[in-house]
């Protein structure tokens, strides 16, 4: 929008270009300590599952919702 009224109150979704690949609906989320990639973004940018690896970082819960 062109104009925000309560700046910070509301999610930040962009569309995007990485590489040759276009994103559209991108969350952007400052405070997330939890970082989400679709399996469709994943195989639309092309890279190979075997990168993917578990992490050390400790994980609490996810708090269902809207």
């Amino acid at each position: 929008p062109d104009h925000i009224p309560q700046l910070g109150h509301f999610p930040l979704v962009i569309n995007l270009v990485i590489g040759k690949t276009h994103l559209s609906r991108v969350l952007m989320d400052g405070g997330s300590s939890l970082n989400l990639l679709y399996l469709e973004t994943n195989d639309a940018l092309g890279l190979p599952l075997a990168v993917i690896r578990p992490s050390d970082a400790p994980f609490h819960r996810v708090i269902p919702g809207l």
